[in-house]
């Protein structure tokens, strides 16, 4: 439930996780009411809980959450919660046995969590309403110097197939190309003369430099094979989308360090009788739900 709290704080500034942190001295009804208090303070009327299949990695946690404990707590506190994952997360959900705790008590609750009134998301599609209201919004017509309706809809076209649609790459990919345009502005000496902002040529050249790393992911996902591009998609170490070379190269960094300082082992030395090694690998409470309040796409 700190998570929950925790979320509210990032987005409206508030310190009730704060107040809330020392969980052992209050009782859960009494965490139940102060989540509902929250809620209700704040107006929240809908929950989203994105990349449910995380809750697989809890495997060897003692006290890890289960799908059963969630909608118990969003029942109490009479919030609406829409579950979101990968279809490679739904997948795995539908596999796992009757005797797996992180499913809860009950898998009759889970099979209907994940089927109630399920919606599976496809690619924005380039005549679609969403690609372009997006499109439109990154690339305002304040931005653009040439009003060539033929250039624009190549740039458009070309646009849509290096993003495949994605709203986490293309708002990475118009943030670049702004950033690559305003580059060659500078240096142009008049330039009311034969500049262009929406060049495919210039779009071609920074989709190579800036997504090099991911691009066997989209092209995966161009070719409709969805579960390959999570695959690729994802860092190895976190397990986490990386939408661009950044990205990317920033998480292969986290791992390098994570392997050069490997976890600590805690030693307690008993008046020179013995050590007790210990040494806890399991997932913190605050990896889990990481989707609340948090715009990854």
């Amino acid at each position: 439930m700190l998570i929950f709290f925790k979320a509210v704080d990032d987005v409206l500034g508030t310190e009730h996780k704060k107040e809330w942190v020392d969980k052992n001295k209050f009782g859960a009804d009494v965490m139940f009411g102060a989540v509902q208090h929250v809620a209700m303070k704040h107006f929240l009327g809908l929950i989203h809980i994105d990349e449910l299949q995380f809750i697989l990695g809890y495997k060897k946690a003692e006290h890890s959450p289960s799908l059963q404990l969630l909608e118990s707590l969003f029942n109490k506190i009479g919030i609406p919660v829409i579950l979101s994952c990968t279809r490679q997360g739904v997948d795995l959900f539908q596999t796992l046995k009757e005797d797996d705790h992180r499913i809860g008590h009950d898998i009759t609750i889970v099979r209907r969590m994940l089927s109630d009134r399920q919606f599976v998301l496809g690619l924005n599609k380039f005549d679609s309403k969403h690609f372009n209201t997006l499109f439109n919004a990154l690339f305002p017509s304040e931005f653009i110097l040439d009003n060539n309706p033929t250039r624009f809809e190549e740039f458009r076209s070309e646009f849509h197939r290096l993003s495949c649609g994605l709203p986490a790459i293309m708002t990475r990919l118009a943030l670049l190309h702004h950033e690559a345009v305003q580059h060659d502005f500078n240096k142009v000496t008049d330039q009311s003369k034969g500049f262009t902002t929406l060049s495919p040529e210039l779009l071609r050249v920074v989709y190579d430099q800036q997504f090099s790393l991911i691009d066997p992911a989209l092209i995966a996902l161009r070719k409709h094979n969805a579960e390959k591009f999570e695959s690729l998609i994802r860092d190895k170490s976190t397990k986490k989308p990386t939408y661009s070379n950044s990205e990317k190269l920033e998480a292969e960094n986290v791992a390098k360090l994570q392997q050069s300082n490997p976890t600590k082992v805690l030693k307690t030395d008993d008046n020179s009788k013995g050590t007790v090694a210990s040494v806890s690998s399991d997932l913190s409470s605050d990896e889990f739900l990481q989707g609340i309040g948090n715009d990854e796409q």
